[in-house]
């Protein structure tokens, strides 16, 4: 079962594709430690602002872009720490 981790990328929001639009960041785990990793790397981060876990995608919404991604998309530092598969 997925774990979705959502979060509001401060950064990019309000300009280019997201202009006038606040820009979401949802990351699908397949498993609670990739959320847990993902989540804690989102919180280090200044620019990713209410960061939360999931257990269904979020559902789209007026002036929202959201940008979809795998864990295993997310490289670097969104995967210090995990001791999994990889």
């Amino acid at each position: 079962m997925s774990i979705f981790v959502r979060m509001t990328d401060s950064a990019l929001s309000g300009w280019g594709p997201a202009a006038g639009m606040s820009n979401v960041l949802v990351v699908e785990c397949d498993n609670r430690e990739q959320a847990d990793t993902i989540e804690m790397a989102a919180n280090c981060r200044c620019e990713m602002k209410r960061v939360q876990m999931m257990e269904t995608h979020p559902r789209p919404r007026k002036n929202v872009l959201y940008s979809n991604r795998h864990f295993n998309d997310m490289g670097g530092p969104w995967h210090f720490g995990y001791k999994g598969d990889s």
